[in-house]
């Protein structure tokens, strides 16, 4: 047998090793490609695949809302597989930082955490450096809870339409607090007075506990306020709760009645925080963001949380829902605040 023919053997079975190698490779990356398709797909079409995350918080450290913040930011994170900066930016009454959150790019990285006041500042505030509906996308509501109307014990009534009797009988001589001109607190005053038909004199403090601690001593009538601002308070029976701004009775306040039930149809008011993005962002993202934080509410560790506040709720709503909500509670205090002429300083 030549060399030359032994040769050519020998290549033509190198040749088809070689086909038959590169088929067996081709093959087995066409059927690992087919596996990792999905995987990819998810990957490449996932918006916060490569980029981390900011919340900004517009509040001090510390406080309940920048807790729940906190503890959603891990939330994300664990979801995302991304790192989520949680940015305190207080100061000008939650301005500085909302006003960070309205200049952000709209790619649905950042996140800012509000409260209702984001809607009673924009009802009194004339100034504002955005615009509180044009600039922002609502994403997520957290939390919802009722207020307290509570009186102090030294005043005698002992509910609703008897403290109401007794303003009627001492017409502009019994006050309220607030914790500053335009807070939700004062709000829900001025709409309790016009319901009722009686006017009460307007004492706007610093802060809660100021106007707590006074309602205790006896030297406020009535204050409206979150249940975790009261409970110190009425765990020491320093004050009386005498109706709730909520729409049916809370389980752990049964012997509370509503508003409603008193006789103040309209009084149904529920403080609420919630996260928006900047305007712009676009709608699947929203959705998702909306899907991945109302999934963390319901989270072992969020429950807790919301269990330990005590007062607050986490009822789920939609970008649309929570946007209607948001739009109509400015519109609601606008028209007190117009009314009434409440303008922030």
């Amino acid at each position: 047998m030549s060399t030359d023919y032994m040769n050519r053997e020998r290549d033509a079975a190198v040749g088809r090793w070689m086909i038959s190698r590169r088929s067996i490779i081709t093959q087995s990356a066409l059927l690992g490609l087919s596996l990792m398709l999905p995987a990819y797909s998810k990957a490449a079409g996932e918006p916060f695949a490569s980029k981390p995350f900011q919340v900004i918080v517009p509040y001090p450290p510390g406080g309940s809302n920048d807790s729940l913040a906190r503890l959603i930011a891990l939330q994300l994170a664990r979801k995302f597989q991304q790192p989520v900066l949680v940015d305190n930016r207080p100061g000008a009454g939650g301005g500085i930082g909302i006003r960070v959150l309205a200049k952000s790019v709209a790619d649905g990285h950042t996140l800012g955490l509000v409260s209702s006041s984001f809607a009673t500042s924009a009802a009194v505030s004339a100034k504002l450096p955005f615009d509180p509906i044009k600039d922002f996308e609502p994403v997520a509501r957290i939390t919802s809870s009722a207020l307290l109307v509570l009186v102090s014990p030294h005043l005698g009534a002992r509910d609703l339409q008897g403290f109401i009797a007794l303003a009627r009988q001492r017409p502009g001589k019994l006050s309220y607090g607030s914790s500053g001109v335009g807070s939700l607190n004062h709000f829900a005053a001025e709409l309790l007075m016009d319901a009722a038909g009686v006017r009460l004199v307007h004492v706007p403090y610093r802060g809660m506990a100021p106007a707590m601690a006074d309602l205790a001593g006896g030297h406020l009538d009535l204050v409206i306020t979150s249940e975790s601002s009261a409970r110190a308070f009425l765990n020491k029976r320093n004050v009386v709760a005498i109706a709730t701004t909520s729409a049916h009775r809370l389980p752990h306040l049964s012997t509370v009645p509503t508003c409603r039930e008193s006789g103040l149809s309209e009084i149904v008011i529920d403080a609420w925080a919630g996260f928006l993005a900047p305007a712009g962002t676009p709608a699947d993202k929203l959705a998702l963001l909306n899907g991945a934080i109302n999934e963390a509410m319901t989270s072992p560790e969020l429950s807790k949380a919301l269990k330990l506040e005590g007062a607050s709720t986490f009822e789920p709503l939609t970008p649309t829902e929570f946007k209607s909500l948001v739009q109509s509670d400015i519109a609601r205090w606008r028209k007190i605040a117009r009314a009434k002429k409440i303008e922030a300083d």
